[in-house]
């Protein structure tokens, strides 16, 4: 956690649980014990975040200009520069004018999924948006087993092929 002077606190996973596994939170600034029943929460739960916004927008940049630019470039530096705690790391360096489009946007992917871990949707989209399961999968061949490129497309449902007859079915799923 971050104080108001600046300095981070906290106890490395290592030190705080008997194993040697990392554990995440998402932090809840406000939490009642009585708000907890049957399942349920009176806190709402965020949809979107500042942070993910930010990612948006540099990859929007960078996309529409065909390269990044200082905008798009402060974007992410804002997202990089809080994971870092607030410095310099050599490991997880800020983003520059200089990168190729694509390198620019493989560092938005990347943030992204490290930035919104655990909040599935957004990184299941990002793999379906970007065509990248083969990428992000190589280390585990087993999970493109059953997978082709079909599947990065919903099936468009029936009843609007139905309502709309120059509509042509997603490839790979069955046509009414």
């Amino acid at each position: 956690m971050l104080t108001s002077d600046g300095t981070l606190t906290g106890v490395p996973y290592t030190k705080a649980f008997s194993t040697s596994s990392p554990y995440w939170q998402k932090i809840l600034f406000y939490l009642d014990p009585n708000d907890f029943t049957g399942n349920t929460c009176a806190n709402n739960m965020p949809i979107l975040r500042y942070a993910d916004v930010l990612l948006m927008y540099a990859e929007a940049v960078n996309q529409a200009n065909g390269s990044p630019t200082q905008a798009a470039c402060d974007a992410i530096n804002q997202v990089i520069y809080r994971a870092n705690g607030y410095a310099s790391n050599v490991a997880h360096p800020i983003l520059t004018t200089s990168m190729s489009k694509q390198a620019f946007d493989d560092a938005v992917i990347q943030e992204r999924s490290w930035e919104l871990c655990f909040e599935w949707p957004d990184r299941w989209f990002d793999i379906c948006r970007k065509r990248i399961l083969d990428k992000v999968s190589a280390p585990y061949p087993q999970y493109l087993a059953n997978f082709s490129a079909e599947r990065y497309l919903f099936p468009i449902p029936q009843n609007e092929l139905k309502l709309d007859k120059l509509l042509i079915q997603n490839p790979g799923y069955a046509v009414p």
